[in-house]
């Protein structure tokens, strides 16, 4: 679908879902390819979710590290370009099948590729520029995973107490003898750095902008938490005092448990925000353009007792939401630090993620922020009628649109599965009612009329909707353009099954759009 319209348009496509020859979609040649596409048919955004660390639930917005990325993938071809493995390296790994992906496969191909490509880096300027660069977090990340090794991953919680709290003589001599240990892991940053850097560089050069998430907790058991531990509500076993969640709702009655330790705001004041400053700042070197998860968490979170087997008896604590984000303005965005209201042409440098029950104070500081929330179509046919804010016709300026995310079925997968009636109201609103309502007619068409069996290019007439209405900015899934059914779903909220973040493309998903 080539961009005739004159709007700004992206396309969310994860990393993990490109195609190649290998275990699962790597920065190598299939990511180029696809900003190759995206210059041809004027798509100028690509979203793309976390490119973190991840763990067995193979969920990017559960990680070990706000900083640390993805080494999954790191190119295989790229490395053999660079002299890091050689071609029987390349013959042993290949698939070519580009079925879902296997991570358990995964895990162990690329462990064995890198290890391989590690051994082959020497000490240089470049490698030595990179630690210098990423001081505040590369050693603490590399210590962190060299002792979680040897003590069998266990949690931090369990280690030696003197690592456990980083006696700095502990600390040291863990160093020393595990040395090459440490090394290894400032190395495997450093190669997926290398490749990263060039291939953002080649989407920028191209008139493409990455899109990238920051999620607003991070495990207990990470990095951030046993390097940073007053940043986070922990008592003096460091242990959380309370867990993130959300509170009961229509659609969970316990509410929803997340465990995830909770930001000291206080704490966080008196040292400057220096963690999120931090964080803010390495991610805006990763992405031209960062998505907060969970945006409403900045004015108000919930906390959950440390021992709750539910989310019903939490409270709502309040953020500094405000305040940080002036901060970050300044020292991370190089603008002013008083926010100044949207302007159309204004760079987009932050969407917050807005979805879900919000109360006015989370409303007061987006508008106070400047930030564009989200407007998802697939939330659009609840009870409020058409003032629904998530039809497209009540689309605001400054707003982001999608039809649905990386956590909705596809356009496809979601209509199938609604009733007949649902089905004609959304056919009916696609069809006639968004361009009656645009146009402030009286009289709506009514969806007894419509008739399932003759509804073609639903899909394509939805896309043009969204691109026609007044949001900067449209994003669509890759599945979207494609017309994929469920089949092609990325992930399912509060649900861990290995169909989650396991999708990938097939190798000529670039022809069947052409």
């Amino acid at each position: 679908m080539n961009n005739k319209y004159n709007k700004e348009i992206g396309i969310l496509l994860p990393i993990f879902s490109l195609p190649n020859e290998y275990s699962i979609g790597t920065i190598g040649k299939s990511a180029y390819k696809f900003i190759d596409f995206l210059k041809k048919n004027k798509y100028t955004y690509w979203q793309i979710l976390p490119l973190s660390v991840i763990e067995y639930s193979n969920s990017p917005y559960s990680s070990i590290s706000s900083f640390a990325t993805n080494y999954y993938f790191i190119d295989e071809e790229l490395l053999y370009e660079d002299g890091l493995i050689d071609k029987n390296c390349l013959r042993k790994y290949k698939i070519n099948d580009n079925n879902k992906i296997d991570y358990n496969y995964v895990r162990k191909v690329k462990n064995e590729i890198i290890d391989i490509a590690i051994n082959n880096i020497n000490d240089s300027n470049d490698l030595q520029k990179f630690i210098k660069e990423n001081e505040y977090y590369i050693y603490d990340y590399a210590i962190f995973c060299a002792i979680k090794k040897n003590y069998n991953n266990q949690s931090f919680n369990n280690w030696p107490n003197e690592l456990k709290n980083r006696e700095e003589k502990a600390i040291e001599k863990f160093k020393t003898e595990h040395k090459n240990l440490i090394d290894y892991y400032i190395k495997q940053q450093y190669i997926f750095y290398k490749q990263w850097t060039k291939l953002k560089k080649y989407a920028n050069k191209n008139n493409v902008r990455i899109i990238g998430d920051i999620p607003i907790y991070i495990d207990y058991d990470s990095v951030d938490v046993w390097a940073h531990p007053k940043e986070f509500l922990l008592d003096e076993n460091l242990l959380p005092k309370y867990v993130g969640g959300c509170p009961p709702d229509y659609y969970a009655k316990e509410g929803q448990l997340w465990g995830n330790p909770l930001y000291d705001y206080e704490y966080m004041k008196k040292n400057n925000y220096d963690y999120f400053i931090h964080k803010f700042s390495h991610l805006a070197k990763l992405y031209d353009v960062i998505r907060i998860d969970h945006f409403r968490g900045f004015e108000a979170f919930y906390a959950i007792p440390r021992d709750a087997q539910n989310a019903v008896n939490g409270t709502w604590m309040k953020a500094n939401g405000k305040e940080l984000f002036e901060l970050l303005n300044e020292k991370v965005f190089n603008k002013k630090k008083s926010f100044v209201p949207f302007v159309k042409n204004d760079e987009l440098n932050i969407i917050a993620e807005d979805l879900g029950f919000l109360t006015e104070d989370v409303y007061k500081l987006l508008s106070e922020t400047g930030f564009p929330g989200m407007r998802v179509f697939q939330f659009a046919f609840s009870d409020d009628g058409f003032n629904n804010m998530y039809f497209p016709h009540n689309y605001k300026e400054n707003v982001i649109s999608y039809i649905g995310t990386h956590d909705n079925d596809t356009f496809y997968g979601w209509f199938n599965n609604l009733d007949d009636w649902m089905k004609k109201k959304v056919v009916c609103y696609i069809k006639y009612n968004y361009y009656e309502l645009k146009n402030n007619q009286k009289e709506l068409t009514n969806p007894e009329i419509i008739d399932l069996n003759n509804i073609a290019n639903l899909n394509d007439d939805l896309i043009k909707i969204m691109i026609d209405s007044k949001s900067r900015l449209s994003i669509f899934t890759i599945q979207d353009l494609l017309k994929i059914g469920s089949e092609g779903r990325i992930n399912e909220p509060s649900t861990v099954k290995d169909e989650n973040w396991s999708y990938r493309l097939p190798f000529d998903y670039i022809e069947r759009l052409e």
